[in-house]
């Protein structure tokens, strides 16, 4: 809603000019400023045991002219070896990775194994020091390493970030099995379909005022769609037709429906929850007596229990069967999107943090994709960027976000 793993060590230093140079005597060399780079990150994306794993970020020299390449150095901490800009000038190739000018951020996976600066493989469930060194195009000159970086490398699931589809947008995501597609509010008062196959979108719906959110009947295809400006949930056919007009809300925005049919709509201006019977009988379900809810946004169930997220302060919030609230989760930040569920886990995504988050079944959450930065940037889940993250959906392993004109896939590789 808009309002009217092993992913490891992500560690930015400042950095540390490392010199080797002197004068033996004579005439005097004009000494050539090598320059070093920095914003060096380093995470875990891959689970083949050894070097291929790394996947390596930093922000090069701004002036690159006397520059050759960039070399990925590893060393254990336990190393007795020092690690200086002479040293890395003279390793041998088999002890570093080379890293070629690309004259933009350095972003990349590495794709052929190395050995640490000692001669040893690069293996898991081991931590290591990280350096670049910025190799001179002249030899003779002193070359620069960057500030150290540590990171331990483990075989363990991590997530990859990618762009499904690039289209109209989606407020929120709707999924429907049987169709295996989405349905989703977008602009001008329109739903949008995509299919999870083939990826292709069309207008499923036309003519709502400002919709929000929506849910899946699963028993039958029926779609309702919250259209907040006017309080009201349309129901739509399979087909796109509207088939009912349900009254009376406050600001609807999610929408969930249990499997005899009622459904449940988030009333974000009144905080409260209502309950809608199939023959269109309205009332009340929870009356926020906690005082819990603030701004309800996205709602599920999971079984027969509900779940719903605030948009106004990100908590996540377990309804029991007689409207009873409890508070289940707290997430970071504000302005909280969507809620989806898959195979023991919840995800929820930030429209503020710009992150997407996975939450455990005891109320744990870690970020398992965003970096914090608007922009629309694949990648690891550490390395990418959300512009606005907001509806959400599971499906299959894979977890779809809508994020402005795009819908993003998050991949988990175990």
């Amino acid at each position: 809603m808009r309002k009217p793993a092993n992913i490891l060590i992500a560690v930015i230093f400042t950095v540390i000019t490392l010199s080797c140079s002197g004068d033996e005597g004579g005439e005097s060399t004009p000494q050539i400023d090598i320059p070093s780079v920095s914003q060096l990150l380093i995470i875990d994306n891959g689970n083949h045991g050894d070097s291929r794993d790394l996947f390596i970020s930093f922000i090069p020299p701004t002036d690159e002219t006397h520059i050759s390449e960039y070399n990925l150095i590893l060393i254990k901490p336990s190393s007795s070896t020092q690690v200086n800009d002479e040293l890395a000038k003279t390793l041998s190739a088999d002890r570093y990775y080379q890293l070629d000018k690309t004259g933009v951020n350095m972003k990349e996976q590495v794709l052929s194994a190395f050995l640490d600066v000692d001669g040893d493989p690069i293996v898991s469930d081991q931590i290591y020091n990280t350096f670049v060194y910025s190799r001179p195009i002249d030899e003779t000159a002193a070359g620069k390493l960057s500030s150290r970086a540590f990171f331990e490398l483990k075989d363990e699931p991590y997530y990859e970030v990618k762009t499904f589809i690039t289209f109209q947008g989606m407020e929120a995501i709707s999924y429907y099995e049987q169709g295996n597609h989405f349905v989703g509010p977008s602009a001008n008062g329109t739903l949008v379909k995509v299919d999870v196959a083939s990826g292709a979108s069309s207008q499923f719906a036309s003519g709502l005022a400002t919709p929000y959110g929506g849910g899946f009947d699963q028993s039958n295809g029926i779609y309702y769609a919250s259209n907040f400006d006017t309080g009201e949930v349309w129901a739509f056919d399979e087909n796109g037709t509207r088939t009912a007009t349900r009254r009376g809300l406050n600001g609807p925005t999610g929408i969930a429906v249990d499997k005899q049919g009622n459904i449940y709509v988030n009333n974000y201006w009144s905080s409260t929850i209502s309950k809608i019977t199939p023959e269109g009988q309205k009332s009340t379900f929870s009356n926020n007596a906690s005082g819990l809810i603030r701004g309800p946004d996205g709602i599920i169930f999971v079984g027969e229990q509900l779940y719903c997220i605030n948009y106004d302060n990100s908590d996540i919030l377990k309804i029991s069967g007689s409207g009873e609230v409890s508070l289940f989760a707290r997430l970071p930040g504000a302005e909280m999107g969507y809620l989806a569920y898959d195979n023991g886990s919840f995800f929820a995504a930030s429209i503020s943090e710009k992150k997407i988050f996975r939450i455990t079944q005891n109320g744990q959450h870690e970020v398992i994709a965003g970096n914090g930065l608007a922009a629309i940037t694949d990648g690891p889940g550490p390395l990418a960027s959300f512009s606005g993250p907001n509806g959400i959906a599971a499906v299959n392993g894979i977890v779809y976000v809508s994020d402005g004109s795009t819908l993003r896939m998050i991949i988990k590789h175990d």
